[in-house]
């Protein structure tokens, strides 16, 4: 509870303002979606179903990388850009949303909410939105996930631009989804995911 009352302090403190939504860019490339993610998303790729319906319904760019982090270097060379620089550096590529399934690797509350601004801040200036995953209450990462959880319910009341796919509700009870850690999908959990991020999008 102490750590619950720590972190709406801390967000009544930092103040986020609402902001209007620009107009969608016109992509070049023709594709509707950005998705970045850790190795949690990355894992959508065992189940080429799930990617291939997805890109059926919305053209995606995917850039989905084991260890990334939301705004610095993620722990392997492979994920040195992080989710913020891959969605500047994919600007004019995609011309609906970026889906963000990234933050596992993150750790701490404070740097977790300058991430959300920055990323919805950047999203705003492309004029795309932010579909953002909520993360997994279980396992090792269940007291982060519940507190990262809470930061992303209250971000959605104040960033007009921000919308929340409740991964962590859509998976509870579904733990063959999952690998032994209870966090990385398996086949299922693959489809599964790119399903819920398919039909989501559909909604935006």
């Amino acid at each position: 509870m102490g750590q619950i009352l720590a972190v709406l302090v801390f967000l009544a403190s930092i103040g986020f303002q609402s902001a209007s939504v620009p107009a969608p860019n016109t992509a070049s490339s023709g594709k509707e979606v950005l998705l970045v993610g850790d190795s949690v998303m990355a894992r959508m790729a065992s189940n080429s179903a799930g990617l291939k319906l997805l890109g059926r319904k919305h053209p995606y760019i995917f850039n989905a990388v084991g260890c990334q982090r939301l705004m610095s270097f993620g722990c392997t060379k492979s994920s040195k850009a992080s989710s913020l620089k891959l969605l500047k550096a994919n600007r004019g590529m995609y011309s609906k949303v970026v889906v963000v399934a990234s933050g596992y690797n993150d750790s701490n509350d404070s740097s977790f909410a300058r991430a959300v601004e920055a990323i919805c801040n950047e999203a705003i200036r492309q004029g795309v939105v932010v579909l953002w995953l909520t993360y997994r209450e279980e396992g090792v990462v269940k007291s982060k996930s519940i507190s990262y959880n809470l930061q992303l319910r209250y971000f959605a009341r104040s960033i007009a631009n921000l919308r929340l796919l409740d991964w962590n509700k859509i998976s509870t009870g579904h733990d063959s989804w999952f690998a032994t850690d209870e966090i990385h999908i398996g086949n299922t959990g693959a489809l599964e995911m790119a399903t819920a991020i398919a039909f989501a999008i559909d909604d935006l």
